[in-house]
């Protein structure tokens, strides 16, 4: 995996990279050779050249993005359908918990005011 010191620490500008490029589009990307592509962006401290096949999918309603899941693979793969399948459902799971706490908050913050 990646080194615990950076993982969370990155930021990227939608549509920067494929990861940014996943969140502006709403749309999944998978590839077999990710540092190929020409939206590939290296974070040289995440020792990323090691990996090859990268699935990168949206957390979003359609309407909104709240954040993507990137899963790599040091072997140079073609994800199934089946994995695609299974981070969507993580991805929902996400999204579901994300909007809930997000509702809780706006509660939160409605009933201290009207108080």
């Amino acid at each position: 995996g990646f080194d615990p010191l950076f993982v969370g620490k990155i930021r990227i500008k939608i549509g920067e990279g494929i990861t940014g490029t996943v969140a502006k589009d709403k749309q999944l990307v998978s590839l077999s050779r990710a540092s190929q592509d020409p939206r590939y962006k290296s974070f040289p401290e995440l020792q990323e050249e090691k990996y090859n096949s990268m699935l990168s999918f949206p957390i979003t309603d359609k309407k909104d993005i709240y954040g993507v899941i990137n899963l790599n693979s040091t072997s140079m793969k073609s994800f199934s359908d089946d994995e695609i399948y299974y981070v969507s459902i993580i991805a929902n799971l996400i999204l579901t918990a994300v909007k809930l706490r997000r509702k809780i908050a706006s509660e939160k913050n409605t009933s201290v005011k009207q108080a």
